[in-house]
């Protein structure tokens, strides 16, 4: 509510530069290609009907307990003992802490030289990042098998097991 408070009294008008749109669509009437074209110059998001109620009335749109690592372990036909090192992208705190838990994750094996609230996180190349981090100490440790998995944005997840060839 503060927001639409804020929008409605142009709080952020100095800080947004008004775009023009243009739009091509189909004409239901007709059947024809039209053009039409607009001016974004307020943020869209923060909605009027938004309520703790009608929150609470939303279905659930992530998967209890994950997907992506058992997912995987299964596909490689493994097992998370069968992991020597796994590198978990810590985008926060809790959610680290919860999939350790809910997985059984040893944290012997978890990220051994640390994760990304230590170390960081460059949005858009985690996985790059926590991989070659995998593959180092794999290498280093002269083990095989690892796993890279993360959290992202809208709610997906995913995971990788890696082979270290020698």
């Amino acid at each position: 509510q503060k927001a639409l408070k804020a929008i409605a009294e142009g709080k952020f008008q100095k800080s947004i530069v008004p775009i023009t749109v243009e739009e091509t669509y189909l004409d239901q009437a007709t059947g024809k290609k039209k053009k039409r074209s607009y001016v974004v110059d307020t943020d869209e998001g923060p909605r009027a009907d938004t309520s703790v109620e009608a929150l609470g009335r939303l279905k659930a749109v992530f998967v209890a307990n994950g997907s992506a690592v058992p997912k995987a372990l299964k596909q490689a036909g493994m097992k998370l003992d069968d992991l020597d090192l796994i590198e978990l992208n810590e985008a926060f705190a809790s959610q680290s802490i919860a999939v350790t838990r809910e997985l059984g994750i040893n944290p012997d094996k978890l990220n051994v030289n640390g994760g990304a609230i230590a170390l960081g996180h460059p949005l858009g190349c985690s996985g790059a990042k926590l991989s070659i981090q995998l593959f180092d100490e794999l290498r280093d440790r002269g083990q095989k098998y690892g796993m890279v998995t993360a959290c992202v944005g809208g709610g997906q997840g995913v995971a990788g097991i890696y082979e270290l060839l020698k």
